[in-house]
């Protein structure tokens, strides 16, 4: 189980409505490698969900492509991110 600390927050927080990866990684104070890696994770424990550029939910993620990848915060995600 994936535990959520403030990074991943902070990540789960830019992700409220569909936003473009790469978007949202100019707004973050982590560094690329960090950011993607937490992006990763969370979508593999489902806390977010990619969708491709139709808004339709993506089952794999191409690395080269992840910044121009949507991702949208899950019912789980939500639930992370309003945890105290």
């Amino acid at each position: 189980m994936l535990e959520i600390h403030t990074d991943e927050k902070e990540v789960l927080g830019k992700f409220i409505h569909p936003e473009l990866f790469g978007l949202v990684l100019e707004e973050i104070n982590l560094t690329k490698p960090v950011t993607i890696d937490i992006v990763r994770q969370l979508l593999h424990h489902g806390f977010l969900k990619a969708l491709d550029e139709h808004g339709k939910p993506m089952f794999s993620i191409e690395v080269d492509r992840i910044l121009k990848t949507r991702f949208q915060l899950t019912n789980k995600g939500f639930e992370a991110l309003n945890e105290q």
